[in-house]
């Protein structure tokens, strides 16, 4: 799953507050995951040099790849 388009150049989406992005997104690029000093895991987002351009024209890369563990959402009954 793809954040955005957001920022400077989209101030009308929805997760935009005060000109930021309310999900820090597009977060930094970073060569391995790695955990914060909030103990929040910090994600591996490699400069690739790939890019994802979906049907609107707006392109994407490694810093708006929203991270998804289908094992972590598994509800337990």
């Amino acid at each position: 799953m793809m954040h955005g388009p957001c920022g400077p150049a989209f101030p009308n989406a929805v997760c935009m507050v005060n000109g930021k992005c309310n999900k820090n997104f597009p977060k930094d690029f970073c060569p391995e995951t790695r955990f914060g000093e909030d103990g929040y895991p910090e994600y591996a987002r490699p400069e690739g040099g790939r890019t994802y351009k979906n049907a609107k024209g707006h392109t994407f890369d490694n810093r708006n790849v929203v991270p998804y563990n289908p094992f972590l959402s598994v509800r337990y009954i």
